[in-house]
């Protein structure tokens, strides 16, 4: 096995302080973009690397934010009544959370379903509705 060179041992150290600062790959590429005008640590020099490391050893130094908890605001009361249908409905077939989220998804583009305005929560109740008819069919 060849000895390790000096720049494996440098984007080893860069990709573990990436990993411990849990850096996403956008954030990660602004960071190495900032400091050294490169989008990857290939292109890099040995002077270049150098000061990305003191710079991530900088920042894994540095205690880590408190963030307060923020609770989200209830939803207004039109929406809460229709979330609650919705709800109701869902439970009456066994159905999870993710199943209205994928027809939000499916429906509209939004991931979850409390993204979706009250009219767009009316269309997700009228199939869900549309749904179970179709299920009573079935077992009937």
């Amino acid at each position: 096995m060849p000895p390790v060179t000096l720049r494996q041992r440098d984007l080893a150290r860069i990709h573990l302080f990436k990993k411990q600062l849990g850096l996403d790959d956008g954030t990660y590429r602004e960071l190495l973009s900032g400091l050294t005008g490169k989008s990857s640590t290939r292109e890099m020099t040995r002077q270049e690397r150098w000061i990305l490391i003191q710079e991530m050893t900088r920042l894994a130094a540095q205690p880590p934010v408190k963030r307060a908890i923020v609770q989200p605001d209830p939803p207004p009361p039109e929406k809460a009544r229709l979330l609650y249908k919705i709800e109701s409905l869902l439970a009456r077939y066994d159905r999870p959370w993710t199943y209205a989220n994928a027809m939000a998804k499916r429906m509209f583009n939004l991931d979850l379903i409390q993204w979706c305005d009250p009219d767009q929560l009316r269309r997700i109740v009228a199939a869900l509705v549309y749904d179970s008819a179709r299920h009573r069919v079935e077992r009937g």
